[in-house]
């Protein structure tokens, strides 16, 4: 089971991060991570963004196959 701590202390030791990533590093299922995101974001303690930059550009508009990742940070 993914706790409030650990979250906290991937997200303030590694920076911005994916649900993906928070679950590979709390041995726990997405799902379980978003639910303790959650809590952290009402809190007003965890940011939710959209990680990554342009993946390609024609001109000044950026063009993606898929959007950029959805990434969390502690605040």
């Amino acid at each position: 089971m993914v706790s409030l701590s650990s979250v906290r202390a991937y997200l303030m030791a590694h920076g911005p991060a994916t649900r993906s990533d928070l679950a590979i590093a709390c041995d726990a299922d997405p799902e379980a991570v978003e639910l303790v995101l959650e809590q952290w974001i009402a809190r007003g303690k965890v940011r939710r963004g959209q990680g990554g930059g342009c993946c390609g550009s024609s001109g000044s508009a950026c063009h993606c196959s898929t959007p950029p990742a959805e990434v969390f940070s502690w605040h």
